[in-house]
C-alpha cells in the first residue's frame, strides 16, 4: 500500500459518512485534513444513482455553485493517497467514465468528474460534481437509504462542530424540499 499522499479531495455527501469510506481505508490512505467552509455552494439532487446495491434508483447529491452569498455549506477534506484517490473516482464517476476521463476522452455531461476549487486554507482540493449543463433535478425522500447514509455522515462529521452540522443539515433538507419541488 502506497503511504505517498498526492491530493486533497472536498467531500460533501455519502462520503462524510465513515462507514462509506471503509472499503477505500481498506486499500488506500484517506486522512481527515480539515472542514472548509463553502459560501456560494448548495446541495442539489441532480442525479440518479446507477451503483447496484442499496441506493440503486434514488436520488444521488451533487454540489452546485449559486452565486448566492447565502448559500453555505462545510465541506470536508481529505488528504489521499493515488490508491484512494483512484476508487474515490471509481466510486464518484463508475469505471468506464473514469477510463475515458484517463485517456482525454469526453465524458457524458450528466456525470461526476473532478474539478478543482479555488485555494481553500488547505490548499487546492478537487470535488466530484455534476456540471451545470448535466444536472437534472431528481426527486429525493427522507425515506431514501442514501438521504439517510449523507443525515448520519453530516452528523458523525461535524459532530464537534454544532454550527456546522447545523448548517449542513438544514442544508440536506433544503434539498430534499427543492428536490420536490421542481421535479
Amino acid at each position: 500500500m502506497s503511504t505517498k499522499r498526492t491530493r486533497l479531495v472536498e467531500v460533501y455527501g455519502s462520503l462524510l459518512n465513515s462507514q462509506e469510506r471503509e472499503e477505500i481505508a481498506k486499500i488506500g490512505v484517506m486522512e481527515e485534513v480539515g472542514k472548509v467552509e463553502r459560501r456560494e455552494w448548495k446541495l442539489s439532487f441532480d442525479r440518479q444513482s446507477s451503483r447496484s446495491g442499496r441506493w440503486k434508483g434514488e436520488a444521488v447529491l451533487n454540489f452546485v455553485f449559486t452565486d448566492n452569498q447565502e448559500d453555505v455549506y462545510y465541506t470536508t477534506v481529505f488528504e489521499v493517497d493515488d490508491i484512494a484517490y483512484s476508487k474515490v473516482m471509481e466510486r464518484e464517476m463508475g469505471s468506464s467514465m473514469v477510463e475515458k476521463w484517463k485517456q482525454g476522452r469526453l465524458v457524458k455531461k450528466n456525470r461526476y468528474r473532478p474539478i478543482q476549487l479555488e485555494p481553500s486554507r488547505y490548499g487546492i482540493t478537487d470535488i466530484f460534481i455534476i456540471p451545470q449543463e448535466g444536472r437534472k433535478i431528481i426527486p429525493a425522500l427522507w425515506e431514501d437509504k442514501y438521504v439517510n447514509t449523507v443525515w448520519t455522515g453530516i452528523k458523525e462529521s461535524y459532530k464537534q462542530c454544532p454550527h456546522q452540522m447545523e448548517v449542513n443539515l438544514n442544508a440536506l433538507k433544503r434539498a430534499v424540499e427543492e428536490s420536490n419541488k421542481t421535479a
